[in-house]
């Protein structure tokens, strides 16, 4: 919490300057300004490179429970035919495997 304070008001304080308030200032406080705008836009850049990785996370723990979740309806799918239909269905779903219906997700 107490970045993001800091990060605004840097912002402010940056968002507040014009080039006429730069032409004042030395080439040492020049430098000065300089290093915390880069220490800054790193601290950004950390933290949206940290979001990201942990959204992609998040939609690869997604995506593999989807598939798991698929496999489990479909192999309860084909019991419950096998179980109503008898075996002559049965040949019918083992053919159906070879169309590759799992759902796949690379992420």
């Amino acid at each position: 919490m107490e970045d993001i304070q800091r990060l605004r008001a840097s912002s402010m304080m940056i968002s507040d300057l014009k080039c006429e308030d730069l032409e004042g200032l030395s080439v040492k406080q020049l430098k000065v300004l300089e290093e915390k705008l880069e220490k800054g836009l790193r601290h950004v850049r950390a933290k949206k490179n940290q979001e990201m990785i942990e959204q992609m996370n998040e939609s690869r723990e997604k995506g593999n429970k989807l598939m798991e979740e698929n496999a489990n309806l479909y192999h309860k799918l084909k019991e419950l035919q096998t179980r109503s239909q008898g075996p002559k269905l049965q040949e019918n779903i083992d053919d159906s495997e070879d169309l590759n219906t799992s759902l796949h997700l690379k992420l």
